[in-house]
């Protein structure tokens, strides 16, 4: 494989990847759209796209696999691939994230409250901006990122807090509960992920994986 259909191949996979990231991002989108407004055509759109979102992490695992079988890549080369092959990973679970909250969305009678939507909020706008920072390379971006997983572990907390007032004043409604704590553990899950993506971006632009040398 010469350099500059080496080159392509690479360029194509970071399209790849970002097709991937934007399929996963309007996922999530419609899946939030779908449990606040009890749009049960919009969950089933969502749990039905799950499918495209495992197609396209197979394309590019089989892409990255044949790049580091037919080159010996440079150091920059491989942690661009590698960092790749891992993202993904992240990404496919943020897409099965977005079917898990449609599923739920698919049964509830009641709209999304306020303390799970700042949540879902919250964790959209994680994905966006690790997205953006895999697209772009920005580690400062990727840092400011991480730095987010406080805020929404501190959500997740202020969630339950008023699962348990509702209780405490007799109001609660047990499915409506279970529901919602599902929904809360899935956003911080998918905030999870996407400090995973920004903790590859590190990596590619450094070879550091959690303060430590590995490529």
């Amino acid at each position: 494989m010469n350099r500059v259909f080496y080159d392509g191949e690479l360029t194509h996979l970071d399209q790849l990847v970002q097709a991937m990231g934007a399929r996963v991002l309007a996922a999530l989108d419609e899946a939030v759209a779908a449990a606040s407004s009890l749009d049960k055509a919009a969950a089933d759109r969502v749990i039905a796209g799950d499918a495209e979102v495992d197609r396209m992490e197979r394309e590019i695992e089989q892409l990255c696999v044949t790049l580091l079988l037919r080159q010996q890549p440079v150091a920059s080369d491989l942690r661009r691939v590698s960092t790749s092959l891992k993202l993904v990973t992240d990404l496919e679970r943020i897409g099965d994230h977005a079917a898990d909250i449609a599923e739920i969305a698919r049964t509830l009678d009641v709209p999304l409250t306020a303390p799970l939507g700042e949540m879902l909020s919250i964790a959209r706008a994680m994905v966006e901006s690790a997205l953006r920072a895999a697209d772009d390379q920005n580690l400062e971006g990727a840092h400011a990122t991480i730095q987010r997983d406080d805020e929404i572990d501190s959500a997740f907390c202020r969630l339950k807090e008023s699962f348990i007032h509702q209780v405490a004043e007799g109001k609660a409604d047990a499915d409506a509960i279970l529901d919602g704590l599902m929904i809360g553990k899935y956003a911080e899950r998918i905030g999870d992920h996407a400090v995973n993506i920004c903790e590859w971006v590190i990596c590619r632009g450094t070879g550091l994986y959690h303060d430590q040398q590995i490529m």
